[in-house]
């Protein structure tokens, strides 16, 4: 364990030059390669000519990334952002961004302002570090290198091999959903023949809440459920719910509006305990199929075929009840429609649960890393 007596208490601004970026729009760039660090976690777009050196820290300064650390080996423009630039007798820049890493989601909850949200540095500057010699800085920020090298490399190697997984579950599902058109206990039905679609009603984003009634609103049917939901990240109050469209147990819910083609139709069974409001971008499928099968049928590849030509809209693609009805669907018994949904149920689980399977690993790996930094990083101060 490493001697931390030595290492000194001092706020950010003490040793560090937090400097505001000069902003610039795409249009005021010129053609060339250095990046504009603005709000985001990336690059905002491109420019010729640079504002800060190679090897410095920035900080997000606005947007839903405000307070994002990063660290640029190479020339940058700094936007909507600041940079942190440490006294070279004091601090190496690559230590202070593994510091600043280390807090990463203290400088987020640093967030002020009402529709777009904003980290300010006068109040990182404030934060309060201990900061050891030189000597030490170094062989910290070599040693998290090493880890950090070894670390995305393993990472790498689980992902490939959760891509891999994903491209064989798409196989085995397209395999499962595949029908002949004579095969015997099997019928070819329109969705119209097997259910009947209702346009949820007009829940705004800026009426839902934390707290109060579930409701599911555009993007949340693909974004942040697999093929099933039990629970909702939004909420909207007594009165909004009392005139809303709802699904209940075993409806699916449809995005029908996207702005690609690829994400129009995807579904999601609800299978929560009580009902869930639906907003207008999408809609509830009320039938009788079972609807883990329902769901992957509206998933697969065979599905997304058929639903192309069907899909209008320039920049904002849609459709609309009436097409969602012409579509087919395939219908074996019900009997074989759950052993179907459950395999490709216990499938998706290994690629998306964080719980199990390879997204576990991933996880595992990242939480390792971080406790590995916080132990180099930090110590309990002892009383004078």
């Amino acid at each position: 364990m490493m001697d931390k007596s030595s290492w000194k208490s001092m706020t950010l601004a003490e040793f560090c030059e937090i400097r505001r970026g000069e902003t610039i729009t795409k249009a005021q760039t010129s053609e060339g390669a250095v990046p504009v660090i603005a709000g985001g976690q990336k690059p905002a777009y491109y420019h010729a000519e640079s504002n800060r050196e190679s090897g410095t820290v920035v900080v997000a300064g606005s947007g839903a990334y405000a307070g994002f650390v990063s660290f640029w080996n190479e020339p940058i423009w700094v936007s909507d952002a600041f940079s942190v630039v440490p006294d070279r007798e004091v601090a190496t820049p690559k230590f202070i961004y593994y510091l600043l890493r280390n807090v990463q989601e203290a400088i987020y909850a640093l967030k002020s302002g009402g529709g777009v949200p904003h980290v300010y540095g006068k109040e990182v500057g404030r934060m309060v570090f201990l900061v050891p010699p030189l000597n030490e800085q170094k062989e910290i920020v070599r040693m998290l290198d090493s880890f950090t090298e070894l670390e995305a490399e393993l990472e790498a190697e689980l992902e490939a091999e959760l891509e891999a997984r994903r491209k064989q579950y798409e196989h085995y599902r397209n395999q499962l959903l595949t029908f002949a058109p004579d095969q015997g206990g099997v019928r070819w039905l329109t969705l119209a023949n097997v259910g009947s679609f209702i346009r949820g009603n007009g829940i705004q984003k800026n009426v839902l809440a934390s707290s109060g009634k579930p409701v599911i609103h555009y993007g949340q049917v693909f974004t942040h459920y697999g093929a099933w939901a039990t629970q909702t990240k939004s909420k909207i109050d007594e009165g909004l719910w009392a005139s809303a469209r709802k699904a209940f147990q075993g409806d699916l819910v449809l995005a029908t509006t996207s702005e690609n083609v690829e994400d129009v139709c995807k579904a999601v069974a609800w299978l929560g305990d009580e009902a869930a409001a639906v907003s207008s971008d999408a809609m509830i499928f009320k039938h009788d199929l079972d609807p883990l099968y329902a769901t992957y049928w509206f998933q697969s590849t065979h599905f997304s075929a058929f639903k192309q030509s069907l899909v209008t809209g320039t920049k904002v693609k849609r459709i609309s009840a009436e097409a969602l009805g012409r579509l087919p669907i395939a219908v074996p018994s019900l009997d074989e429609q759950r052993v179907i949904g459950r395999q490709l149920q216990t499938f998706e689980s290994l690629l998306v649960d964080h719980s199990i399977g390879l997204p576990a690993e991933i996880a595992a790996r990242r939480k390792q890393y971080e406790f590995y930094r916080n132990q180099l990083l930090s110590f309990e101060e002892t009383p004078a």
